[in-house]
């Protein structure tokens, strides 16, 4: 990398600060789903283990307990978690993702520089991954774009064992497996090498989390049956939502124009300090696009390179060599086949006979595969240009990134990530009893309307509040309180599945003595639910039934800690193995990694 090279990775840097200036500068934090439900206690919980000299190995509050870090979602080992260790959540997030961003648009430019494209053209080509539709959209699943975010330094290092094998343990740290899973042969097919030295440096330097994984795996419901075809293929693409790839309104435009108008009205209350206010909406079509969450479109079809970048993807795709063109072809039609799911014939079949992909849920997901492919054909096309044309089309390119990403999601101020709400102070009162949350819980008001009444605004606001202070999701551990229940964890042992739809099926009058053998003394829900033995506590945004009874904290299952210990030797081992191997084929003066 030369001198002139740090231009663009800093023109780069900015725009990601711009589309991030609300959680960065401006006191707010992003609210929304995962982000907010499981990320956020995940974060908290481990940094306060780690602040307290412990391995952060065990949840104790969600699930009748369940292993923290074995889930190897929590990113806790990649270098940049070290900030929530440092800052609180709210002031360590937006730099998290600002760090994260900048480090895959870094090694995009010089890659793509190391493959001979122009300045302008890596310029491009870099800001569709850090600035494009999946990087946006998945923001509120940092772990999943933090994988993804890696591919560019795979692609670098890919003739090289020892750094790529340290590159894809890094990227396995992240946190998301599956994504980890198809990011090191998409990078092996861009790269055109293979690297299965590097691979396996990978996998021993990672053991102290894939062990501990691959032990809740086999015991979780996941592993010992799958996933069902139905909910392995839910977000799937439909075929003209595909047009997402320039823009999600394209897509949303597109399906109005092929759908028979239905009017229908839709009614929101809500109980504001001056009175029951009722928000009346009334549309034409269904949604498919929008995210009732409030977030501008649904992650799972948000996957966008912009108008001029799919129009420099054609130009590049045109003027690419024969031999380019078909292995563009061939990763453009595969990751098309992937992402279709239950709406194509031979996409469904594939995804209900090819085992691997029995474990996997969401088709759409992989659409950040056209991100990748979509990197060197931008900058191929770029190529093209010559003079100031090719500057000006790739400075557009990232304005127009930067533009759609700006007010993405919502956001709240800092303070109501750690203010707590009514719910939180009741529970409060009784120190290490276990409640359980009724899945009716589990409810998001439809936030992507709009309304003239000058009050919805302060009614959207406190429903972004309460939401976070209802307990929704795996919170509750933030706040040291105990769950016999959850939600969104990715690896639940099926013993503890089994308990829990046994407590959500048993009769009303049952309720009570099933709770006293699971150590269970409240149930939380939306509507009162008294029985026998079930007391109705006065709560204003949700009911409590309590029965009487001993405090119960048992698990249905716990690891072995030697998994976690062996897993620990092994990487240690390995580290010093690789520093070892590093050290003696240290790089001679001269040397480029391009």
């Amino acid at each position: 990398m030369k001198r002139n090279d740090l231009v663009p990775i800093g023109f780069l840097a900015t725009a990601v600060a711009v589309m991030h200036a609300p959680v960065l500068f401006g006191g707010g934090i992003y609210f929304l789903n995962d982000l907010t439900h499981i990320s956020f206690p995940w974060r908290v919980l481990s940094a306060e283990q780690l602040q307290r000299g412990m391995m952060p190995l065990w949840n104790p509050y969600s699930y009748f307990g369940l292993p923290l870090l074995g889930n190897m979602q929590t990113g806790v080992l990649h270098p940049f978690g070290a900030v929530f260790n440092f800052f609180s959540y709210a002031t360590a997030l937006g730099w998290f993702l600002w760090l994260q961003q900048i480090m895959g648009a870094g090694f995009a430019y010089l890659w793509l520089r190391s493959k001979r494209m122009t300045r302008a053209g890596a310029t491009a080509g870099a800001a569709v991954l850090s600035l494009g539709g999946f990087a946006v959209a998945y923001l509120q699943f940092p772990n999943m774009i933090g994988v993804v975010l890696h591919a560019p330094m795979l692609l670098l290092f890919a003739g090289r064992p020892l750094l790529f094998g340290l590159a894809a343990a890094i990227a396995f740290f992240a946190g998301y497996p599956p994504y980890w899973g198809f990011v090191i042969p998409m990078t092996w097919a861009l790269g055109k090498k293979t690297n299965w030295k590097g691979l396996g440096i990978a996998v021993a330097l990672s053991t102290v989390l894939w062990l501990p994984g691959a032990e809740l795996a086999k015991v979780s419901g996941r592993g010992e049956q799958g996933l069902g075809q139905s909910e392995r293929t839910r977000q799937s693409l439909r075929p003209y939502q595909l047009l997402g790839l320039i823009h999600p309104e394209a897509a949303r435009q597109w399906d109005f124009k092929q759908q028979t108008p239905r009017p229908y009205r839709q009614q929101v209350r809500w109980q504001s300090p001056t009175g029951l206010k009722t928000f009346t909406f009334e549309s034409t079509y269904v949604e498919h696009m929008k995210d009732p969450s409030g977030i501008r479109y649904a992650a799972h079809r948000t996957f966008y390179i912009g108008v001029l970048g799919t129009l420099l993807a054609v130009l590049g795709f045109y003027r690419a060599a024969r031999r380019e063109k078909a292995l563009y072809a061939i990763l453009i039609l595969g990751t098309g086949v992937l992402v279709l799911g239950r709406h194509w014939g031979p996409s469904n079949a594939l995804w209900s006979s090819f085992p691997p992909l029995g474990y996997i849920r969401g088709p759409a997901r992989l659409s950040f595969l056209f991100t990748l492919a979509a990197m060197p054909l931008i900058a191929l096309g770029i190529k093209t240009m010559k003079g100031k044309a090719a500057w000006l089309l790739a400075g557009l390119v990232v304005v127009e990134l930067t533009v759609y990403g700006v007010g993405f999601y919502p956001t709240v101020p800092k303070k109501d990530y750690v203010e707590k709400g009514k719910l939180v102070e009741f529970l409060e009162k009784f120190p290490g009893e276990r409640y359980f949350q009724d899945p009716s819980m589990e409810v998001w008001a439809h936030l992507d309307q709009q309304s003239d009444d000058p009050e919805f605004a302060e009614f959207r606001a406190q429903v972004y509040k309460t939401y976070k202070q209802k307990l929704f999701g795996i919170s509750n551990a933030v706040y040291h309180l105990y769950d016999g229940n959850g939600a969104f964890e990715p690896l639940v042992p099926s013993v503890t599945q089994r308990i829990i739809k046994t407590l959500q099926s048993v009769p009303l009058q049952e309720r009570a003595e099933a709770m006293k053998n699971h150590g269970i003394r409240r149930w939380l829900s939306r509507v009162r639910q008294e029985g026998d033995g079930l007391t109705q506590e006065g709560l204003t945004l949700w009911h409590s039934a309590s029965i009487d009874g001993e405090k119960g904290t048992k698990t249905p299952w716990v690891p072995g800690k030697s998994t976690f210990y062996v897993g620990v030797l092994i990487s240690l081992v390995s580290f010093f193995v690789f520093l070892t191997a590093a050290w003696r084929k240290r790089p001679r003066k001269g040397y480029t990694i391009a």
